[in-house]
C-alpha cells in the first residue's frame, strides 16, 4: 500500500502534473459553469415557451367555450370536452371534478391555470410532465456542452506568446 501511495505521490508531484493539474481543474470549472448556465438558460426559455403555449390554448378554449354558451346546455357542452386531447389541457367543472377524462395526467403537474374567464366558471390546467420537461432540455443542452468541450480541445485555439528570431536589425538585408 505504501509502495501505491508513493508511487502516486512521486507521479502527482512531478512538474509537469504540477502545472497542468490546475488548468484542467480550472477546465473542469469553467465547462461546469458553462453548463449550468446553459441549462438554467434552456430552462427559462422553454418555460416561458410552453406558458405563451398555454396562454394560446386557454384563450381559443374559452372563446369556444363563450361561443357555445348562448347555443348548447352546460351538459352538451361538458360532453363535447370529454374527449379533449388538444394540447395538454385539463378541464374541472365549479365543484372541481373533471370534464376531461382519462389517465394521461398521472405524474404531471400544473403549468398555468386559467380560472373566472369562461361563462361556466370551469377551470382550464395546462400540465406538464416534469421528467419528460427536464429531459427534453438535457438533451438540447448537451449539444451545447459537447460543442464547447470540442471547441475548447481543437488545435489552435490557445493562445501561444509569438518568438520572435532577429538575427540581424530589420534596416539591413539578411545575408
Amino acid at each position: 500500500m505504501n509502495k501505491w501511495l508513493k508511487r502516486l505521490s512521486n507521479w502527482f508531484l512531478q512538474i509537469e502534473n504540477e502545472v497542468m493539474v490546475p488548468f484542467v481543474l480550472v477546465g473542469i470549472l469553467v465547462i461546469g459553469s458553462f453548463s449550468m448556465i446553459s441549462y438554467y438558460n434552456g430552462y427559462t426559455m422553454q418555460k416561458n415557451s410552453e406558458l405563451e403555449l398555454a396562454d394560446t390554448l386557454f384563450e381559443n378554449v374559452n372563446r369556444d367555450l363563450h361561443f357555445l354558451e348562448k347555443r348548447l346546455p352546460e351538459e352538451e357542452i361538458a360532453e363535447k370536452y370529454r374527449n379533449f386531447e388538444r394540447g395538454r389541457i385539463r378541464i374541472l367543472n365549479r365543484d372541481g371534478e373533471e370534464i376531461t377524462v382519462g389517465s394521461r395526467w398521472k405524474n404531471t403537474s400544473v403549468l398555468a391555470v386559467s380560472e373566472g374567464e369562461n361563462p361556466f366558471g370551469w377551470r382550464l390546467e395546462y400540465r406538464i410532465n416534469e421528467r419528460i420537461f427536464g429531459n427534453r432540455i438535457l438533451e438540447q443542452q448537451s449539444y451545447l456542452v459537447v460543442g464547447a468541450i470540442a471547441d475548447s480541445h481543437l488545435p489552435g485555439k490557445h493562445f501561444h506568446f509569438p518568438q520572435y528570431h532577429a538575427p540581424h536589425p530589420p534596416d539591413e538585408p539578411y545575408l
